[in-house]
């Protein structure tokens, strides 16, 4: 499961019944943000935005839980959101246009998230970081020069 990563308990839907979560296609098939890995992840990524607690785990989530974005949405918003809001994070330096097309990205899908009832008030009374992270991206972003393009080389 996640490349031996985690435990038999981490990854499995049943006792007795173990899921390799690489080998499903729609993860939602496997339960919503009850899952062990999205609480987990909800744990480590409010350790971060609270506390800054970094953890070589949390890196490796995010990123994983980013790019089987779709998926993940499906089965547990405020996790997906997450990730994309760390994902933002760690692109900060990137230039403009490939920032504001994932800021954007995040935005639509947030709205799309409460819309759409996948994204409630107890997601956030439970602990996910959607507020913390959205202010630290923004505070981020407010710390650039005006006027002062990003470019990378």
């Amino acid at each position: 499961c996640w490349d031996g990563t985690y435990s038999y308990q981490r990854c499995c839907r049943e006792v007795g019944e173990a899921v390799d979560i690489n080998a499903v296609e729609d993860i939602s098939q496997l339960g919503g943000c009850e899952l062990n890995i999205f609480q987990e992840f909800k744990a480590r990524s409010g350790a971060w935005y609270r506390n800054g607690t970094p953890n070589l785990v949390l890196f490796q989530e995010f990123g994983y839980i980013a790019r089987r974005f779709d998926s993940m949405y499906r089965s547990c918003a405020p996790a997906a959101l997450t990730a994309l809001l760390m994902k933002l994070e760690s692109i900060y330096f990137e230039e403009d246009a490939v920032w504001t097309a994932l800021y954007a990205h995040y935005t639509e899908q947030h709205h799309e998230a409460v819309a759409n009832g996948a994204l409630l008030q107890s997601h956030h009374v439970n602990g996910w970081p959607l507020v913390d992270g959205l202010r630290k991206i923004n505070a981020l972003r407010a710390l650039r020069p005006p006027g002062e393009p990003r470019r990378t080389t």
